[in-house]
């Protein structure tokens, strides 16, 4: 069949070259895209509910809201911190992680 021969030529492929293979695919992917928004909406909603997620939904909405914007901005600062951490590793020649 078709799809045996496909995976054992990936098989033989370095991690880069699988990576390089990807990336052409993703690429091709989005140059037949006429909408992306449309095609990351769900994808977008997804990952703003994750916020909302804890918070009890009895509260009123503009609450719901201010909470769940602090839990993002929670997030996004850890991501932060991630990044200043692995950055100064870096620097002193160590591993990030």
């Amino acid at each position: 069949m078709g799809g045996s021969s496909g995976d054992n030529a990936a098989s033989q492929l370095t991690p880069e070259e699988l990576h390089l293979r990807a990336l052409k695919g993703a690429h091709a992917s989005w140059a037949k895209t006429d909408d992306r928004a449309k095609r990351t909406s769900n994808g977008r909603k997804a990952f703003e509910q994750r916020f909302y997620e804890g918070i009890p939904e009895d509260l009123p909405p503009k609450e719901r809201e201010k909470r769940a914007k602090s839990a993002r901005q929670a997030y996004f600062a850890g991501l932060a911190l991630k990044a200043a951490t692995a950055a100064r590793k870096r620097r002193e020649g160590g591993e990030s992680g």
